[in-house]
Protein backbone atom coordinates (compact mmCIF):
# COMPACT_ATOMS: atom_id res chain seq x y z
CA UNK A 1 0.00 0.00 0.00
CA UNK A 2 2.70 2.41 0.95
CA UNK A 3 4.50 2.04 -2.68
CA UNK A 4 1.02 2.64 -4.16
CA UNK A 5 1.14 5.68 -2.93
CA UNK A 6 4.52 6.88 -2.78
CA UNK A 7 3.95 5.99 -6.95
CA UNK A 8 1.09 8.06 -7.43
CA UNK A 9 2.80 11.10 -5.66
CA UNK A 10 5.96 10.42 -7.86
CA UNK A 11 3.44 10.76 -11.14
CA UNK A 12 1.81 13.87 -9.61
CA UNK A 13 5.18 15.33 -9.34
CA UNK A 14 6.29 14.19 -12.34
CA UNK A 15 2.95 15.20 -14.43
CA UNK A 16 2.87 18.77 -12.57
CA UNK A 17 6.71 19.75 -13.54
CA UNK A 18 5.86 18.80 -16.91
CA UNK A 19 3.26 21.20 -17.21
CA UNK A 20 4.49 24.40 -15.46
CA UNK A 21 8.21 25.34 -16.05
CA UNK A 22 9.20 28.35 -13.74
CA UNK A 23 8.66 31.95 -14.87
CA UNK A 24 11.78 33.34 -17.30
CA UNK A 25 13.48 35.25 -19.97
CA UNK A 26 12.57 31.79 -22.08
CA UNK A 27 9.27 31.78 -21.23
CA UNK A 28 6.89 30.09 -23.29
CA UNK A 29 5.15 33.98 -23.48
CA UNK A 30 7.97 34.85 -25.80
CA UNK A 31 6.67 32.14 -28.43
CA UNK A 32 3.42 33.57 -28.51
CA UNK A 33 2.61 35.79 -31.68
CA UNK A 34 -0.06 38.42 -31.43
CA UNK A 35 -2.98 38.18 -33.90
CA UNK A 36 -4.22 41.63 -33.15
CA UNK A 37 -3.34 45.06 -34.45
CA UNK A 38 -4.77 47.21 -32.25
CA UNK A 39 -2.62 49.20 -30.12
CA UNK A 40 -1.50 47.39 -26.69
CA UNK A 41 0.26 48.75 -23.30
CA UNK A 42 3.74 47.79 -22.07
CA UNK A 43 3.99 45.15 -20.14
CA UNK A 44 6.83 44.51 -17.58
CA UNK A 45 6.65 41.77 -15.26
CA UNK A 46 10.24 41.58 -13.20
CA UNK A 47 11.12 37.69 -12.65
CA UNK A 48 12.73 36.33 -9.78
CA UNK A 49 16.49 36.53 -11.90
CA UNK A 50 15.36 40.03 -12.41
CA UNK A 51 14.22 39.82 -16.01
CA UNK A 52 11.30 40.78 -17.49
CA UNK A 53 8.60 39.31 -19.80
CA UNK A 54 8.95 42.17 -22.60
CA UNK A 55 7.93 39.12 -24.83
CA UNK A 56 4.17 39.71 -24.12
CA UNK A 57 4.24 43.28 -25.01
CA UNK A 58 2.97 42.34 -28.46
CA UNK A 59 0.26 40.05 -27.04
CA UNK A 60 -3.57 41.76 -27.00
CA UNK A 61 -4.81 42.88 -23.89
CA UNK A 62 -7.61 40.33 -23.61
CA UNK A 63 -5.11 37.43 -24.75
CA UNK A 64 -2.65 38.37 -22.16
CA UNK A 65 -4.73 38.33 -19.57
CA UNK A 66 -6.29 34.58 -20.41
CA UNK A 67 -2.48 33.59 -20.87
CA UNK A 68 -1.42 34.80 -17.46
CA UNK A 69 -4.20 33.36 -15.68
CA UNK A 70 -3.82 30.22 -17.44
CA UNK A 71 -0.28 30.50 -16.02
CA UNK A 72 -0.98 31.77 -12.83
CA UNK A 73 -3.57 28.80 -12.11
CA UNK A 74 -1.29 26.34 -13.03
CA UNK A 75 1.68 28.29 -10.88
CA UNK A 76 -0.66 27.77 -7.81
CA UNK A 77 -1.59 24.27 -8.30
CA UNK A 78 1.90 23.54 -8.05
CA UNK A 79 2.51 25.50 -5.08
CA UNK A 80 -0.70 23.82 -3.51
CA UNK A 81 0.86 20.38 -4.46
CA UNK A 82 3.88 20.90 -3.09
CA UNK A 83 3.02 22.37 0.01
CA UNK A 84 0.31 19.25 0.23
CA UNK A 85 3.01 16.56 -0.48
CA UNK A 86 5.86 18.70 1.97
CA UNK A 87 2.55 18.42 4.68
CA UNK A 88 1.97 14.86 3.97
CA UNK A 89 5.88 13.44 4.42
CA UNK A 90 6.52 13.63 7.55
CA UNK A 91 3.04 12.22 8.30
CA UNK A 92 3.17 9.18 6.02
CA UNK A 93 6.61 8.22 7.84
CA UNK A 94 5.53 8.87 10.94
CA UNK A 95 2.56 6.49 10.16
CA UNK A 96 4.62 3.59 9.02
CA UNK A 97 8.07 4.38 10.99
CA UNK A 98 8.66 1.40 14.14
CA UNK A 99 6.53 2.61 16.73
CA UNK A 100 7.55 1.30 20.21
CA UNK A 101 6.18 -2.07 21.14
CA UNK A 102 3.89 -0.86 23.95
CA UNK A 103 2.60 1.80 22.17
CA UNK A 104 -1.47 2.51 23.07
CA UNK A 105 -1.01 -0.38 25.76
CA UNK A 106 -2.07 1.07 28.87
CA UNK A 107 -0.27 -0.64 32.02
CA UNK A 108 2.23 -2.62 29.29
CA UNK A 109 5.75 -3.25 30.37
CA UNK A 110 8.11 -4.47 27.40
CA UNK A 111 9.77 -7.72 28.88
CA UNK A 112 11.96 -7.84 25.63
CA UNK A 113 13.06 -4.50 25.69
CA UNK A 114 12.87 -3.56 29.29
CA UNK A 115 14.57 0.15 30.09
CA UNK A 116 17.64 0.33 32.38
CA UNK A 117 17.38 -0.52 35.96
CA UNK A 118 17.60 2.73 38.45
CA UNK A 119 19.17 0.58 41.14
CA UNK A 120 21.75 -2.38 40.61
CA UNK A 121 20.77 -4.40 43.57
CA UNK A 122 19.03 -4.26 46.76
CA UNK A 123 20.90 -3.36 49.77
CA UNK A 124 20.90 -5.61 53.21
CA UNK A 125 22.34 -4.16 56.67
CA UNK A 126 25.98 -4.91 57.20
CA UNK A 127 24.94 -6.60 60.02
CA UNK A 128 23.33 -9.50 57.74
CA UNK A 129 26.65 -10.36 56.46
CA UNK A 130 27.83 -14.33 56.27
CA UNK A 131 25.35 -17.27 56.44
CA UNK A 132 22.00 -17.61 57.56
CA UNK A 133 19.20 -19.70 57.38
CA UNK A 134 15.86 -18.75 55.48
CA UNK A 135 13.05 -20.51 56.44
CA UNK A 136 9.40 -19.81 54.33
CA UNK A 137 6.27 -21.01 54.01
CA UNK A 138 2.94 -19.91 51.81
CA UNK A 139 0.36 -18.04 53.54
CA UNK A 140 -2.28 -17.49 50.59
CA UNK A 141 -2.60 -17.88 47.35
CA UNK A 142 -5.41 -15.56 45.22
CA UNK A 143 -6.42 -15.82 41.63
CA UNK A 144 -4.83 -18.36 39.45
CA UNK A 145 -3.46 -20.79 41.47
CA UNK A 146 -2.20 -22.78 38.31
CA UNK A 147 0.04 -19.06 37.28
CA UNK A 148 1.05 -18.94 40.80
CA UNK A 149 2.36 -22.11 41.46
CA UNK A 150 4.43 -22.07 37.82
CA UNK A 151 6.01 -18.88 39.23
CA UNK A 152 6.73 -20.20 42.72
CA UNK A 153 8.33 -22.93 40.80
CA UNK A 154 10.45 -21.47 38.28
CA UNK A 155 12.01 -18.85 41.25
CA UNK A 156 13.09 -22.55 42.94
CA UNK A 157 10.12 -23.50 44.71
CA UNK A 158 9.71 -27.12 45.12
CA UNK A 159 7.29 -29.74 45.76
CA UNK A 160 9.18 -33.34 45.25
CA UNK A 161 7.41 -36.93 44.98
CA UNK A 162 4.47 -35.37 43.18
CA UNK A 163 3.48 -35.23 39.70
CA UNK A 164 2.93 -31.80 38.56
CA UNK A 165 -1.04 -31.76 38.44
CA UNK A 166 -0.49 -33.32 41.95
CA UNK A 167 2.10 -30.41 43.26
CA UNK A 168 -0.25 -27.71 42.09
CA UNK A 169 -2.97 -28.87 43.85
CA UNK A 170 -1.02 -28.77 47.19
CA UNK A 171 -0.08 -25.37 46.64
CA UNK A 172 -3.41 -24.19 45.94
CA UNK A 173 -4.20 -25.72 49.42
CA UNK A 174 -1.01 -24.21 50.67
CA UNK A 175 0.34 -27.63 51.81
CA UNK A 176 4.02 -28.69 51.65
CA UNK A 177 4.93 -25.44 51.09
CA UNK A 178 7.17 -24.75 53.55
CA UNK A 179 11.35 -24.39 52.46
CA UNK A 180 14.41 -24.01 54.38
CA UNK A 181 17.30 -23.27 52.84
CA UNK A 182 20.81 -21.49 53.65
CA UNK A 183 21.39 -18.15 52.29
CA UNK A 184 24.55 -16.00 52.19
CA UNK A 185 25.45 -12.15 52.56
CA UNK A 186 28.46 -11.09 51.39
CA UNK A 187 30.31 -7.48 51.13
CA UNK A 188 30.89 -6.40 46.99
CA UNK A 189 34.62 -5.70 46.09
CA UNK A 190 33.39 -3.24 43.52
CA UNK A 191 32.34 0.69 45.34
CA UNK A 192 30.77 1.00 42.22
CA UNK A 193 27.03 0.16 43.30
CA UNK A 194 24.41 2.66 42.88
CA UNK A 195 22.46 2.81 46.47
CA UNK A 196 25.40 0.81 48.22
CA UNK A 197 25.69 3.02 51.23
CA UNK A 198 22.98 3.98 53.83
CA UNK A 199 22.39 5.57 56.92
CA UNK A 200 22.05 4.30 60.54
CA UNK A 201 21.83 5.99 63.62
CA UNK A 202 23.59 9.15 62.04
CA UNK A 203 26.59 7.30 60.38
CA UNK A 204 27.15 6.18 56.92
CA UNK A 205 27.31 2.44 56.41
CA UNK A 206 28.21 0.47 53.53
CA UNK A 207 25.73 -2.69 53.02
CA UNK A 208 25.91 -6.39 51.53
CA UNK A 209 24.44 -8.00 48.90
CA UNK A 210 22.31 -11.57 48.46
CA UNK A 211 24.63 -14.04 47.24
CA UNK A 212 21.44 -15.18 44.29
CA UNK A 213 23.64 -18.13 42.95
CA UNK A 214 24.42 -19.24 46.07
CA UNK A 215 20.54 -18.59 47.15
CA UNK A 216 19.32 -20.81 44.31
CA UNK A 217 21.30 -23.58 44.44
CA UNK A 218 20.59 -23.91 48.02
CA UNK A 219 16.72 -23.32 47.16
CA UNK A 220 17.03 -26.25 44.59
CA UNK A 221 18.60 -28.74 46.62
CA UNK A 222 16.40 -28.40 49.70
CA UNK A 223 13.20 -30.26 50.45
CA UNK A 224 12.17 -28.43 52.91
CA UNK A 225 14.33 -30.07 55.40
CA UNK A 226 17.77 -28.81 55.73
CA UNK A 227 20.49 -31.00 54.17
CA UNK A 228 18.03 -33.49 53.11
CA UNK A 229 17.34 -32.80 49.49
CA UNK A 230 15.85 -35.43 47.04
CA UNK A 231 17.92 -33.63 44.14
CA UNK A 232 21.05 -35.50 43.55
CA UNK A 233 23.86 -32.26 43.43
CA UNK A 234 24.74 -32.89 40.23
CA UNK A 235 21.43 -32.48 38.23
CA UNK A 236 21.53 -29.10 39.34
CA UNK A 237 23.60 -26.25 37.71
CA UNK A 238 23.60 -23.06 38.49
CA UNK A 239 25.56 -19.77 35.95
CA UNK A 240 25.29 -16.14 38.26
CA UNK A 241 28.30 -13.76 38.57
CA UNK A 242 28.09 -10.91 40.65
CA UNK A 243 29.33 -8.56 38.77
CA UNK A 244 25.86 -8.73 36.58
CA UNK A 245 24.09 -9.91 39.58
CA UNK A 246 20.92 -9.58 37.71
CA UNK A 247 20.80 -12.11 35.67
CA UNK A 248 21.07 -16.25 36.37
CA UNK A 249 20.90 -19.30 34.72
CA UNK A 250 19.78 -22.54 35.92
CA UNK A 251 19.03 -26.20 35.46
CA UNK A 252 17.85 -28.89 37.21
CA UNK A 253 16.93 -32.44 36.64
CA UNK A 254 18.01 -32.17 33.27
CA UNK A 255 14.78 -30.40 32.00
CA UNK A 256 16.37 -27.24 30.40
CA UNK A 257 17.87 -23.85 31.29
CA UNK A 258 15.65 -21.21 32.72
CA UNK A 259 16.58 -17.58 32.33
CA UNK A 260 15.96 -15.58 35.32
CA UNK A 261 16.48 -11.75 34.67
CA UNK A 262 15.44 -9.15 36.79
CA UNK A 263 14.13 -6.22 34.42
CA UNK A 264 12.58 -3.54 36.64
CA UNK A 265 13.55 -3.09 41.04
CA UNK A 266 13.05 0.02 43.29
CA UNK A 267 14.42 -0.70 46.52
CA UNK A 268 14.07 1.09 50.15
CA UNK A 269 17.48 1.27 51.83
CA UNK A 270 17.76 -0.28 55.16
CA UNK A 271 16.74 2.02 58.19
CA UNK A 272 15.42 1.18 61.51
CA UNK A 273 12.10 0.94 60.21
CA UNK A 274 13.08 -1.66 58.31
CA UNK A 275 14.35 -1.83 54.49
CA UNK A 276 12.38 -3.46 51.11
CA UNK A 277 12.56 -4.10 47.53
CA UNK A 278 10.04 -4.32 44.20
CA UNK A 279 11.35 -6.31 41.76
CA UNK A 280 9.82 -7.47 38.08
CA UNK A 281 11.62 -10.72 36.86
CA UNK A 282 11.78 -12.02 33.04
CA UNK A 283 11.53 -15.81 33.12
CA UNK A 284 12.48 -17.26 30.06
CA UNK A 285 12.15 -21.76 30.08
CA UNK A 286 11.74 -24.39 27.29
CA UNK A 287 7.90 -24.82 26.42
CA UNK A 288 8.29 -28.38 26.01
CA UNK A 289 8.81 -28.46 30.06
CA UNK A 290 5.42 -26.90 30.77
CA UNK A 291 2.81 -28.25 28.38
CA UNK A 292 -0.09 -27.25 30.50
CA UNK A 293 -2.92 -25.57 28.84
CA UNK A 294 -2.24 -22.20 30.80
CA UNK A 295 0.83 -21.49 28.44
CA UNK A 296 -0.86 -21.30 25.58
CA UNK A 297 0.57 -17.01 25.32
CA UNK A 298 3.62 -18.77 24.26
CA UNK A 299 3.12 -17.04 20.64
CA UNK A 300 4.71 -19.78 19.00
CA UNK A 301 8.23 -19.27 20.58
CA UNK A 302 10.41 -22.49 21.86
CA UNK A 303 10.45 -20.28 24.94
CA UNK A 304 7.74 -19.09 27.20
CA UNK A 305 8.20 -16.24 28.87
CA UNK A 306 6.56 -15.07 32.58
CA UNK A 307 6.60 -11.94 34.39
CA UNK A 308 6.63 -11.95 37.84
CA UNK A 309 6.47 -9.11 40.37
CA UNK A 310 8.42 -9.47 43.68
CA UNK A 311 7.60 -7.62 46.39
CA UNK A 312 9.58 -7.57 50.01
CA UNK A 313 9.66 -6.21 53.09
CA UNK A 314 12.20 -6.63 55.63
CA UNK A 315 12.42 -5.97 59.33
CA UNK A 316 14.72 -6.75 62.55
CA UNK A 317 13.52 -8.51 65.12
CA UNK A 318 14.44 -11.20 68.28
CA UNK A 319 12.82 -14.78 68.78
CA UNK A 320 11.52 -15.84 71.61
CA UNK A 321 15.26 -16.58 73.37
CA UNK A 322 15.93 -13.05 72.82
CA UNK A 323 18.16 -14.10 69.42
CA UNK A 324 18.20 -11.62 66.90
CA UNK A 325 16.37 -12.51 63.69
CA UNK A 326 14.97 -10.92 60.00
CA UNK A 327 11.58 -10.90 59.15
CA UNK A 328 10.18 -10.42 55.71
CA UNK A 329 6.72 -10.48 53.86
CA UNK A 330 7.03 -10.95 50.41
CA UNK A 331 4.32 -10.94 47.90
CA UNK A 332 3.80 -11.97 44.68
CA UNK A 333 2.05 -11.56 41.26
CA UNK A 334 1.84 -12.95 38.20
CA UNK A 335 0.73 -11.27 34.47
CA UNK A 336 -0.20 -12.51 31.32
CA UNK A 337 2.65 -11.87 28.58
CA UNK A 338 1.41 -11.71 25.15
CA UNK A 339 4.50 -11.14 22.38
CA UNK A 340 6.61 -10.47 25.63
CA UNK A 341 4.70 -7.33 26.97
CA UNK A 342 3.27 -8.05 30.39
CA UNK A 343 -0.08 -6.55 31.85
CA UNK A 344 1.35 -5.59 35.12
CA UNK A 345 -2.04 -3.44 35.94
CA UNK A 346 -3.78 -6.77 36.02
CA UNK A 347 -2.05 -9.31 37.80
CA UNK A 348 -3.36 -12.99 37.17
CA UNK A 349 -2.24 -14.51 40.84
CA UNK A 350 -1.27 -12.92 44.03
CA UNK A 351 0.75 -15.51 46.59
CA UNK A 352 1.94 -14.16 49.95
CA UNK A 353 4.63 -15.85 51.95
CA UNK A 354 6.14 -15.16 55.41
CA UNK A 355 10.10 -15.10 55.67
CA UNK A 356 12.13 -15.51 58.84
CA UNK A 357 16.28 -15.50 58.72
CA UNK A 358 17.99 -16.73 61.49
CA UNK A 359 22.04 -16.55 61.63
CA UNK A 360 23.54 -19.90 60.58
CA UNK A 361 26.52 -21.05 62.54
CA UNK A 362 28.46 -21.84 58.35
Amino acid sequence: MVSVILSFIHISIFIFLGQVRPFSTSSTLKHVKSTSTKPTARLTVVNSDNSDFSACNDIPPSTRRAFLSNEINKAQTLLFSISFLTSTFPLISKAYASPPRIEGLGGGFDMLQPPSLRSNEVTFPKSMEGHWICQRYVTSVEGDSGQAFKAWNSLGGTIYDSSESQAQMLFRDLKRTSESYKVRFYSPESTNIDDLFYEYDGSKVRGVLLDRGYEMYSRLASSGKLGEGNNNDSDISISWDPLKPNHLVYQRNRLGAINVDIVQRTIELPSQMGWGSNELYRVEEPLSRTPSSLDVFSGGSSLITRAIRIQRRYRRNFDENGGRIVEALEIMKTYRVLDGVAGIEMPTSTTKSIFRFTPSEQ
